[in-house]
């Protein structure tokens, strides 16, 4: 889900965020503290009474077996907030253009190939796709159910890691909002040992300056200071969810991949907290 229409209501064009966007442009892999790893049984034993333990049970315990046998793997997990703005905030697809039920939109799909670009590279070794039933009017269009099938409709052939590409794949089907999409990611990180994960959404132009960056998600999150988001998550959660950095890289293939480099979690508030929309 897409912080856009906040951002139009509460982040003009003022100076600092034109300097922000700017140096979001130059920025690189900046290094974060991400904090102590994560202590505990895992998965958490309190994740396997949640909604999510059973559309990821196989794949949560996949995730923590693979990390315990590749401790050199920096990135484990990339989070992939749906987005379906296409069609009007938070609105499905209208029933005639979607007519076998599988239709995203297209900036939902750019943010799912970059994801498996992330992950076809080694970057990340799952993928968790995070979104609800934006659209009362369309219960049955729940955001991560589509990106899951579309991700493994596409990609599933050309996946050449161990298992099946569906082993690598998590959904959260509850969250809502950008707020909620986050928070509900990093409980699960933190669930399953993870103290960052990487955002894939959409950023900001790299050169320029334009009002449109300041309507991305990735502004939304990398400025989270200066955009709405921490005001958000202290609205909703009664905290903020941690640290947010530009992470790009090259693949073999010369794609430039880019994402946000997410850490510094408040383990035992998220820890204290349900999983939502």
């Amino acid at each position: 889900m897409d912080a856009a229409r906040d951002l139009r209501q509460h982040a003009p064009m003022r100076l600092h965020a034109a300097i922000g966007l700017l140096a979001l442009a130059l920025t690189g892999c900046a290094s974060l503290d991400c904090g102590p790893e994560i202590d505990g049984e895992l998965p958490a034993p309190s994740l396997r009474e949640t909604a999510l333990w059973s559309e990821n049970h196989a794949q949560a315990e996949r995730l923590v077996a693979e990390r315990r046998a590749h401790p050199e793997q920096d990135l484990w997990l990339a989070v992939v907030p749906g987005t379906s703005e296409q069609w009007g905030h938070h609105r499905a697809p209208p029933a005639a253009d979607d007519p076998d039920g599988t239709r995203i939109s297209d900036e939902f799909r750019a943010r799912l190939e970059m994801a498996w670009l992330f992950l076809a590279h080694g970057t990340v070794r799952f993928v968790l796709v995070s979104g609800g039933a934006v659209d009362p009017d369309r219960p049955d269009y729940v955001e991560a159910t589509r990106g899951r099938a579309y991700f493994l409709g596409t990609y599933g052939a050309a996946w050449v890691g161990e298992g099946a590409l569906a082993d690598h794949l998590l959904v959260d089907p509850l969250a809502e909002h950008s707020t909620t999409n986050l928070r509900n990611a990093d409980k699960l990180s933190v669930d399953l040992g993870l103290n960052r994960n990487l955002i894939v959404t959409t950023l900001p132009a790299r050169s320029g300056l334009s009002a449109s960056g300041l309507t991305t998600q990735g502004y939304y999150f990398l400025e989270h200071g200066t955009s709405t988001f921490d005001a958000a998550c202290r609205r909703d959660f009664g905290y903020t969810l941690g640290d947010f950095t530009a992470e790009s890289t090259r693949d073999a293939q010369g794609n430039y991949l880019e994402g946000i480099r997410h850490c510094g979690f408040p383990v035992e508030l998220l820890r204290a907290d349900d999983y939502g929309p």
